[in-house]
């Protein structure tokens, strides 16, 4: 068709161009859209469809490491599948009721290796918070007392791992916002005692305890094997910079949480005072 056609040669072709009104919901199937829905007239209708979802593959779970003692700590009876099946996926390691005595968490801790800790926190209950939450923040201060006395040169590594609090941008969700009270004091005990090598992880949680302790490891021994400052949650991983003098600019990227499905990531660029050598510049989040 060329310009010099008349205007209504034109429109001719380009309706006998246009599939029939009827058509385009089985194309939709075709292409792999699900649930097409439409509606308007015949002359000019509106189209909606899906997407359909993608089955997230279970993240390759890394060999155990030969050289680290864990010990996996639960917070209630209902987290004891997940740490059984969390325990067999780690290596040599021990579970227990996370305790709020010292002496108790000293009698836990191997000695002969560098001790990795996992606290899995149970549901929150709303209804007693803030003993719950003051009971968690014993917990972890008598855990730190306890590493304060293990041997020179076996440095513990701790990890939290908490629910979606909604903390962080989608794809996580605020399911349990009670969890934010003590992942605050967390991020505090971080800061004041780096000697503990705490981390935290927002574990979203499928009802599962196989899968979840397969995402959970996953997670664990990659971070065992990563450099010092490099801080992982999810599938994403975000580390710690400390920029140059020079640099304007620094980058914060935001992973969010362990999801059962790949999470989004967003980067975004911010304006940043470069900081002196001797400081951690940006937002670290262990």
């Amino acid at each position: 068709m060329t310009a010099s056609q008349p205007a209504s040669a034109r429109e001719t072709a380009a309706a006998s161009a246009r599939s029939p009104r009827d058509a385009w919901t089985p194309l939709i199937h075709q292409c792999g859209f699900t649930s097409p829905w439409q509606t308007g007239p015949t002359d000019h209708s509106v189209l909606l469809a899906a997407t359909p979802g993608a089955t997230a593959d279970a993240p390759a779970c890394p060999e155990p490491l030969t050289d680290a003692a864990w010990l996996v700590a639960t917070e209630s009876d209902a987290e004891t599948p997940t740490a059984r099946e969390l325990a067999a996926l780690l290596g040599p390691g021990t579970g227990l009721t996370a305790p709020t005595d010292s002496d108790a968490w000293k009698a836990a801790l191997p000695t002969e290796t560098s001790p990795r800790i996992v606290l899995l926190l149970a549901e929150p209950d709303a209804q007693r918070l803030v003993a719950q939450t003051s009971r968690r923040a014993a917990v972890l201060r008598t855990l730190a007392a306890a590493c304060g006395g293990l041997p020179e040169g076996r440095a513990p590594q701790v990890w939290l791992v908490a629910r979606p609090t909604g903390l962080f941008p989608a794809p996580e969700h605020p399911a349990h916002p009670e969890d934010a009270a003590i992942w605050g004091a967390t991020r505090t005990l971080a800061n004041e005692q780096p000697g503990l090598g705490l981390r935290r992880i927002s574990l979203d949680r499928t009802g599962d305890p196989a899968a979840d302790a397969r995402r959970l490891a996953a997670e664990l021994l990659t971070t065992c094997r990563t450099p010092d400052g490099v801080r992982t949650r999810s599938r994403t991983r975000s580390s710690s910079r400390r920029p140059a003098a020079s640099l304007p600019f620094t980058s914060n990227i935001r992973p969010t949480s362990l999801l059962p499905s790949p999470p989004v990531c967003r980067a975004f660029w911010r304006h940043a005072i470069p900081a002196p050598p001797s400081d951690l510049a940006g937002d670290a989040r262990p």
